[in-house]
């Protein structure tokens, strides 16, 4: 089936994005939205609800494995829309999360992001696209995708003028045309990952909702997958605890964020294009930290999150001085229960000490609680039943999801 007009397609060959209309009907996009809810254990009809915790840098949320997701993923028109735009129906498609980004205000002041999810140094630049689901309808200052028109088009142009060791991720955007693009419930927003991008700051009195889907061509050699959980492991320990999944991301990630390096390099600064950015270099080669990530200690060192320190290949030597405790007290963060837990009160006690004790005192690997450690310990402590669940998925879904080959 063809999604697009010709003259569709040529506003895509010129900008590099398109709205899909009506690409999702209304029952799905309600049914995300109520996973939402859930996940976060908030209700969006309040305002006094958007800003309580759990809330996400950007306001993009940590979930991806639920059935109503799935449900969004393998609809027809959704596949049929980036199979015209990437030439053939043979595709996989993303586990991506959600955005539930609220109005700006002092609880909380998202300014937006334009950034590329691809590296912008690759040459030839290469078609890859990207998509967002609106669930809701979002108008042009409701902190929805914005983008910069046709640079797909100019960004090896433009790459010329720019320092040659520039952030691969983040431009300079001095002279950038960023023009926030409005859409309603059930548009499918697609876009060419040239185009530098990210979400704005809402200007309104309501959230922006949306589902991040995009799909890519599949490999040509097809490599087994399981079907996906719609319940994992982490929804298990939420349901243990009594408590939305949402608030136990939300204490894993206090974790992860309290392991910090150390980081020795032959110069650190912010970098002076982009001053949101710290500049690291080491040997020769410059990387690029979001001050998010760690801080800079002086002019030759910094602390910064692992994670993110292993993907960068930082040169760090050793763990921050004060990580361990940090880790320590994150771990013993357990959020209070908001409704009935299938674990006693008797055992909700005891889990404070046994988290604390750490996942190596308990044989796991990694010094940081994950969702699989936490729920195997509570296995093994409390006899917990780990009722994790399959995706039910249509014959495109399997395929999509890489189940089925094509």
């Amino acid at each position: 089936m063809t999604v697009f007009d010709e003259l569709q397609q040529q506003f895509w060959q010129e900008h590099g994005y398109m709205v899909v209309r009506d690409a999702v009907p209304a029952p799905l996009l309600e049914a995300v939205k109520l996973n939402i809810e859930e996940f976060l254990g908030k209700d969006l009809s309040d305002p006094n609800d958007w800003y309580r915790e759990p809330m996400y840098p950007g306001g993009i949320v940590n979930m991806n494995a639920h059935q109503p997701m799935w449900e969004t993923r393998q609809y027809p028109r959704v596949h049929e829309a980036f199979s015209q735009i990437l030439g053939t129906e043979k595709l996989r498609v993303s586990v991506d999360r959600t955005n539930m980004n609220p109005p700006a205000g002092p609880q909380w002041d998202h300014k937006g992001t334009i950034h590329w999810d691809m590296d912008s140094t690759e040459r030839p630049v290469p078609l890859k696209v990207q998509g967002v689901l609106c669930l809701s309808d979002t108008q042009a200052d409701q902190g929805g995708f914005q983008c910069v028109p046709g640079f797909h088009r100019r960004l090896e142009e433009w790459a010329l003028t720019q320092p040659a060791d520039r952030p691969p991720s983040r431009p300079d955007t001095t002279d950038m045309h960023i023009v926030d693009v409005p859409a309603s419930a059930g548009d499918l927003i697609i876009w060419h990952s040239a185009l530098p991008h990210g979400n704005s700051r809402n200007r309104t009195d309501q959230p922006r909702l949306c589902q991040y889907i995009t799909m890519s061509p599949a490999s040509v050699e097809h490599q087994l997958v399981a079907l996906p959980l719609v319940r994992t492991h982490r929804a298990v320990v939420a349901d243990a605890l009594g408590v939305p999944e949402g608030l136990v991301e939300l204490w894993l990630r206090r974790q992860r964020d309290a392991d910090m390096v150390r980081v020795e390099a032959d110069r650190v600064a912010c970098y002076d294009l982009i001053p949101s950015l710290i500049r690291v270099e080491k040997d020769g080669r410059a990387q690029y930290l979001n001050p998010a990530w760690g801080r800079i200690l002086d002019g030759k060192t910094l602390e910064a999150q692992r994670a993110h320190g292993e993907r960068l290949e930082l040169p760090f030597t050793g763990p921050a001085e004060g990580s361990t405790k940090r880790i320590r007290e994150a771990m013993g963060q357990l959020p209070s229960p908001r409704f009935a837990p299938r674990l006693t009160d008797a055992q909700l006690q005891q889990l404070p000490d046994l988290f604390l004790a750490g996942p190596e005192a308990r044989g796991f690997a990694g010094n940081l609680w994950d969702e699989h450690s936490a729920a195997q310990l509570l296995q093994q402590e409390f006899a917990l039943q780990l009722d994790t669940q399959e995706a039910e998925l249509t014959p495109l879904g399997r395929k999509l999801a890489g189940v089925d080959a094509w």
